[in-house]
């Protein structure tokens, strides 16, 4: 009668571990970013730019996370949201497609932030910036065509519902901002922020899916 509550308490610990880990290695990752970008001139300045990298690390540390764990299932059991090792055998494929989307996203935000542009310096060319991220569009292009079925019935439902969340979500905030921005009331968003919006609006939407089907719940 006492393995249920252990199992609860157990589930528990294991997704308060996670959640601290998770905001440590973000939080590090995050003051690590702003000191190294601090030795360009104008690049903290740029909204822009600051929120294409801002978004860009959210994708490259969960890339990293979901990589890791896939690679190292007995690490992959105590910082995925996976019943056990077994599992993340099973999702293996959706794991690896799910990483590498992530490590592409970052790469292709990464890369068009950090490239050098009129009144702000950065360690990239625009042509250089600009064929990084063709590569990184044409791989997101790619695994969202060729990998569009995988994974199980409740996740490419999510997965659906997803996009017309995210679609929902486009129309309010960006829609508004620039609605507003026509009115006068404020500026208009930069061609930056709003891709940063599209991938972190999209990143919302997927856990709002899960989330509403239960599949955000401590395992």
């Amino acid at each position: 009668m006492m393995s249920p509550p252990q199992t609860s308490n157990a589930k528990i610990r294991k997704a308060i571990v996670q959640l601290v880990l998770g905001g440590a290695v973000g939080a590090a990752a995050m003051i690590g970013m702003l000191t190294l970008l601090e030795r360009h001139d104008g690049l903290l300045q740029d909204s822009g730019r600051l929120a294409a990298l801002a978004t860009a690390l959210v994708y490259a540390l969960m890339a990293a996370i979901v990589g890791l764990g896939t690679l190292v299932p007995g690490v992959g059991a105590r910082t995925l949201n996976v019943e056990d090792a077994e599992e993340i055998a099973e999702q293996r494929q959706a794991l690896v497609v799910g990483s590498l989307s992530f490590l592409a996203v970052a790469v292709l935000l990464g890369s068009l932030g950090l490239a050098r542009a009129e009144g702000a310096a950065g360690p990239l060319s625009p042509t250089l910036a600009g064929l990084i991220a063709a590569a990184s569009a044409a791989t997101l292009v790619f695994l969202g065509i060729r990998y569009r079925h995988v994974g199980d019935e409740m996740m490419r439902l999510a997965s659906k519902e997803a996009s017309s969340i995210m679609l929902l979500l486009l129309l309010v905030v960006v829609g508004g901002k620039s609605a507003a921005a026509q009115l006068g009331f404020t500026a208009p968003l930069a061609p930056l922020e709003i891709l940063a919006a599209f991938f972190a609006l999209y990143l919302l939407a997927v856990f709002i899916a899960v989330g509403r089907r239960g599949m955000l719940a401590p395992r």
